[in-house]
């Protein structure tokens, strides 16, 4: 039987083993990019298909592969993000907190509140992580909610 000090140790090595997350999100991030897109037309190609490949290599239901994706083509543009996952600094919540609130923000500047931000995230609970993105966007772009708004209608759906 392990201690609490031992068990504590455990949590914290736990912890750090997130490296693990972050390799997963860079080699899904990484099949996205190699499938051919064709520019704006409504013909599917095999680029709309990397979800259905994670879903059943993971096995993850297509809504949670599709997801899964979505944040890792995200943290892609967030290297300070990444680089805190991989060392165990932020777990998948905050990286999920990321990628959501930056959503609004060119890759330039969701990069540069991220690094700002990421700092501070391993001592911030997600709230509090949320929070801190959400006044840093709105200070770096007072009209970032309401594209991100936009951005959130135009890909919102609906699955039987």
């Amino acid at each position: 039987m392990l201690s609490d000090d031992e068990l504590i140790g455990v949590l914290a090595a736990a912890r750090r083993s997130l490296w693990a997350s972050a390799l997963e999100l860079t080699a899904v991030a990484g099949l996205g990019t190699r499938r051919p897109r064709t520019p704006a037309r409504r013909v599917t190609t095999v680029a709309d298909h990397v979800g259905d490949e994670v879903a059943a290599a993971l096995t993850l239901t297509c809504r949670a592969a599709d997801r899964l994706v979505s944040l890792a083509a995200g943290v892609t543009r967030l290297p300070a993000v990444t680089a805190a996952l991989a060392a165990g600094r932020i777990d998948m919540a905050k990286a999920i907190i990321f990628t959501d609130e930056l959503a609004g923000l060119g890759d330039v500047e969701a990069a540069a509140v991220a690094a700002l931000v990421a700092a501070d995230a391993p001592g911030l609970t997600p709230a509090s992580c949320a929070g801190c993105c959400t006044r840093a966007v709105l200070a770096l772009d007072p009209d970032a909610a309401r594209k991100r708004r936009e951005r959130a209608q135009k890909d919102a759906r609906v699955e039987c």
